[in-house]
């Protein structure tokens, strides 16, 4: 289901998270500036560290219960100014809530920007922020662990299981502050050095697999063992990589890239074809699709480019749980 933001919504809130540097002080102001000349209320709110966007958003969501009247009109939306980490902070916080979230692409990475089709430059975001579509997402929903504790989180683009999340794990912050995305080069060249493959077992509840077969299956399901896991909310990964090329944020599924093979040859032969778009064509490698799937094995997670924990780790879809501003040309679900 889509929808549109009022003519006049009366109120924004910009989240902005300041890390984003001081060369994006000045895209900050010239936002702010031009949601005002088009009549809205906006207000900029910073954060000041990790969690805060998140603390932020659920403050709204909780508001909007008290003056639903607004949000029948929509009157009020978020926007999250930074990259896909911010981005994963206010969707937490809105979820299940009316309020409206769009983004402003200012962050080390901004897959998400991409997905949505919602531009790089300022002018051309707070256009299609105003007069894009609000479409009523399917997540991502992930439980696993972290240091012995539970963790759950929505995320809206991948989940990635194995080299993927021990690369996230190792970036050093301050390096991704200073060097962006050659910060998650660095760290992939270290552990490639020091590879120690993982081990991925899952049970895919529903699926259909698409390229290659299941290890074994039965009633309950099917079952898959492979070294490293790719779990798509939307189709691009690290930029303009379309290695779930199939997933949707408008679709109820995740699209899921598996590989088998071991040690470092295999490990770049998969990163190479997923560098030209040849990955799909390995014969170890499985492509299905699922909503539901159960992890269990050694091996570290990341979602939304953010590390949070490791195996045994649950994974499924969440439907209609997130009002979000798109492009109005962005592409429907295929199925």
């Amino acid at each position: 289901m889509t929808h549109r933001l009022s003519n006049n919504p009366i109120r924004a809130t910009l989240i902005v998270n300041p890390r984003a540097g001081k060369s994006a002080e000045g895209s900050i102001k010239r936002a702010f500036n031009l949601f005002v000349d088009r009549g809205v209320d906006a207000e900029i709110l910073f954060t000041n560290h990790r969690g805060h966007a998140e603390a932020i958003a659920r403050t709204i969501a909780l508001e909007s219960l008290k003056a639903p009247e607004q949000q029948k009109a929509g009157q009020r939306f978020v926007v999250a100014v930074g990259g896909d980490g911010t981005y994963n902070e206010v969707a937490n916080g809105l979820v299940n809530s009316p309020i409206p979230m769009g983004i402003l692409p200012l962050g080390t990475t901004s897959v998400l920007a991409r997905e949505l089709m919602i531009p790089k430059d300022i002018e051309g975001a707070v256009k299609t922020i105003l007069e894009g579509e609000v479409i009523d997402a399917n997540l991502g929903f992930i439980d696993c662990m972290n240091n012995g504790n539970p963790v759950s989180r929505y995320f809206l683009l991948m989940a990635g299981v194995g080299f993927d999340g021990e690369t996230v794990r190792l970036v050093d912050v301050d390096k991704k502050r200073l060097f962006g995305k050659l910060a998650y080069i660095i760290s992939g060249i270290r552990y490639f050095a020091l590879l120690r493959d993982a081990f991925i077992r899952a049970r895919i509840l529903g699926g259909n697999f698409l390229e290659g077969l299941p290890d074994s299956a039965d009633n309950d399901g099917s079952v898959l063992e492979c070294t490293n896991l790719i779990v798509g909310k939307g189709r691009y990964y690290g930029g303009s990589f379309t290695v779930t090329k199939d997933a949707n944020i408008r679709d109820s599924s995740f699209y899921c890239f598996a590989t088998k093979g071991k040690g470092r040859i295999n490990l770049m032969k998969y990163l190479v074809g997923i560098l030209f778009n040849r990955h799909r064509g390995l014969s170890d490698t499985r492509y299905f699709e699922t909503s539901n799937i159960y992890l269990e094995g050694d091996a570290e997670i990341q979602i939304d480019g953010d590390y949070i924990g490791r195996l045994p780790a649950h994974l499924q879809t969440k439907t209609q749980c997130l009002r979000l501003i798109v492009n109005r040309l962005l592409r429907q679900p295929n199925n």
